[in-house]
């Protein structure tokens, strides 16, 4: 496996499987967003060690990079740009423990994959609700984080692939 850096974005494809119901909703932001991955995940080093930090239901979460990816299909993807990774670090791990799971966004991915039309409130741009996608984009200042998706960090020209199975 290839040396994780703090703001590597790593794309993750789901398989689907009958039986846990988080599959059924990864095939369908699959399905929406018209990609191959469907979750993304955020590589913070704390002290040298890359650990991830992720949006999940539970809200921005971390863990150890080691057994976070064990056995997932995914792409790592990282910035192309330099920037003060530091920073980066201290402001990502700001958001864990204390920023929610935007569910409404979900939904609001879902209409704007459909029919181009982003439906929302000043309030809903705050940052104290993420869901994966827009958790990555925001950290890296890309360009209408809240709308953005797998598909878009996935084709963005701001990062380049560095590995992918």
């Amino acid at each position: 496996m290839i040396a994780l850096k703090t703001g590597d974005i790593i794309l993750v494809h789901t398989p689907f499987d009958l039986l846990p119901p988080t599959t059924w909703l990864s095939a369908l932001i699959r399905f929406f967003d018209k990609t191959y991955y469907n979750h993304c995940k955020l590589v913070v080093c704390n002290w040298g060690v890359p650990f991830i930090n992720e949006a999940l239901v539970r809200g921005i979460e971390t863990c150890n990079s080691n057994y976070n990816l064990k056995g997932k299909i995914i792409v790592i993807r990282r910035p192309k740009e330099n920037f003060d990774e530091q920073y980066f670090a201290i402001l990502a791990n700001s958001f864990v423990g204390d920023t929610k799971y935007n569910f409404f966004a979900l939904i609001q991915q879902l209409i704007y994959r459909s029919f181009g039309i982003w439906i929302s409130t000043n309030k809903d741009l705050s940052t104290d609700k993420f869901y994966c996608s827009d958790y990555c984009a925001y950290m890296h200042n890309m360009k209408e984080w809240w709308k953005i998706s797998p598909r878009e960090l996935f084709n963005s020209e701001l990062f380049e692939t560095i590995y992918q199975n």
